[in-house]
């Protein structure tokens, strides 16, 4: 898959170094200046995840990242966890409890634990369809990472229009990529 013009020089290029770690197939394509970023293509070819833990000073490198990465759990080989980031227990809702919560629903081993939670890798079971309850605080990007977590995605989603005004073509897109 080739994705165009990513921003790929700042703070959130870490969520790559950490998909590295993991062992995925990524490669920055043409990086160039726009608008005074760097940016490129990302190539990603398919690949085996190992999984990891992800904790310390990385933790504020990816906070916004880490519902997606807990997502990612049931696909890789060891699970992911996630350390060190009681902050998500505060805020806008108690947003590990809901990730929890939600990816249980959908057939995930997940234990949870005061600073974060564990996923269990792809030896504990395949993910399922399911009611995906999104808190009403619970902020976009979880619903969009509920969306976006293997089958899950085509089920109901209570906060359908929300993950919409983030990404107004989410569920056209994800249909393109099941496709392939």
């Amino acid at each position: 898959m080739l994705i165009h013009n990513v921003r790929v020089e700042s703070d959130e290029d870490s969520i790559l170094d950490v998909f590295a770690s993991m062992g995925a197939s990524i490669q920055i394509l043409g990086p160039k200046i726009a608008h005074s970023e760097v940016v490129g293509d990302l190539s990603v070819k398919g690949s085996s995840l190992k999984g990891g833990v992800i904790a310390g000073e990385q933790i504020p490198l990816v906070i916004d990242e880490l519902p997606m990465l807990a997502a990612l759990g049931p696909y890789t080989e060891e699970g992911i966890e996630i350390r060190d980031a009681a902050e998500l227990r505060v805020k806008e809702s108690d947003r590990i409890a809901a990730l929890a919560e939600n990816l249980r629903r959908m057939g995930a081993s997940v234990e949870e634990r005061t600073d974060g939670l564990k996923v269990q890798g792809r030896n504990a079971g395949k993910l399922h369809g399911a009611e995906i309850r999104a808190a009403w605080r619970s902020p976009h990007r979880y619903g969009v990472c509920r969306c976006g977590s293997g089958r899950g995605w085509q089920h109901h989603n209570s906060r359908r229009g929300l993950c919409r005004s983030f990404f107004p073509h989410i569920f056209s897109g994800m249909h393109r990529l099941v496709e392939r």
